[in-house]
């Protein structure tokens, strides 16, 4: 079930049902935009450029989002780690 939880940020379920939160309208999860940012040091224009699907609007909302749900898409994180390996 899809759930708008705040400007271009939207809840959709996973593959396992797990409801991940994404950049509204794309495929791109939050905790993708959080790892170029945080992991891979891109700027918001560098995220852009790397996903052009994106809009700055839209790499300017997922961030936000991404601090303010810091704990629980972290936590995410590991979870989708462990089912890959």
């Amino acid at each position: 079930m899809l759930q708008r939880v705040a400007t271009d940020i939207e809840q959709r379920p996973n593959r396992n049902g797990e409801n991940r939160a994404d950049v509204e309208g794309t495929r791109v999860r939050v905790q993708d935009v959080a790892i170029l940012a945080e992991v891979e040091g891109m700027s918001p224009d560098g995220i852009v450029a790397a996903r052009p699907c994106l809009t700055l609007a839209q790499v300017h909302a997922a961030l936000p989002y991404y601090f303010d749900h810091c704990p629980a898409i972290r936590q995410q994180l590991c979870e989708d780690e462990e089912k890959s390996i």
